[in-house]
């Protein structure tokens, strides 16, 4: 009976955590105030990231997430003005001038540039906990070869979410910034816990340093998710 009515409270109280909504952990470092002006930005791709067909996705939904606070993706501006430029061309009297006058425009473009370079690092992976038998106590020598990564309890995540954003000054190639947010959950697919972590690692900007805990509940049907609180974890 005892043991039934433990498990009913340990169930009670996964339930109740459960609807509290989603918990994430972010970690900061480099910048502390918002940046002002130009917040042109590229993201920057490895080799793997440019053929991963759902890289785009990824970019998608960061670019959405960072024009909230004012960032500006400099490729679809600079073909927005290569589009604007061909229409300009087309009526133009004189195609060969028309021509010169766009090459020396492009030219400028490339000598700005953008401000930042954005690095996206995303992964998930399994994750537990390693369980010592009782001849381990102290005696390091017969440990490790039984060992064996276990979960923490039934209900604990088995999957470890992470997103790493990192700012580059584009002209210096200095980090200046850099933002990695982490969920564990059940769920050995990165896709649902992705738009988590985006709304995690961009719920200020920037987190003024630290460790930050970020509460979040789904909203529109699951599509989407609003932080509902902010708070700082101790170091």
């Amino acid at each position: 009976m005892k043991t039934f009515l433990l498990t009913c409270a340990v169930l009670a109280a996964a339930s109740l955590a459960g609807c509290a909504g989603v918990r994430t952990e972010v970690q900061a470092t480099g910048m502390h105030e918002a940046p002002q002006g130009d917040l042109r930005y590229r993201f920057m791709r490895t080799p793997a990231q440019q053929a991963d067909v759902g890289q785009s996705t990824w970019e998608s939904q960061l670019r959405d997430a960072l024009a909230q606070h004012g960032f500006s993706d400099a490729n679809e501006a600079n073909d927005a003005n290569e589009a604007n430029d061909a229409n300009d061309a087309n009526d133009a009297n004189d195609a060969n001038d028309a021509n010169d006058a766009n090459d020396t425009g492009g030219a400028a473009d490339a000598t700005r540039g953008s401000r930042y370079l954005i690095s996206v690092a995303y992964e998930t992976r399994p994750v537990g906990i390693a369980v010592r038998g009782p001849e381990c106590a102290g005696n390091a020598d017969n440990c490790g070869a039984n060992d064996a990564p276990r979960e923490a309890s039934p209900f604990a995540g088995r999957y470890l979410h992470r997103l790493t954003l990192r700012f580059i000054d584009a002209r210096s190639g200095e980090e200046i910034y850099k933002v990695t947010g982490m969920r564990r959950d059940r769920d050995a697919h990165a896709s649902p816990a992705f738009g988590y972590l985006v709304k995690s690692a961009l719920a200020r900007f920037p987190f003024d340093g630290g460790r930050w805990q970020i509460e979040l509940r789904e909203a529109d049907g699951g599509r989407q998710a609003d932080v509902v609180s902010v708070k700082p974890l101790s170091p």
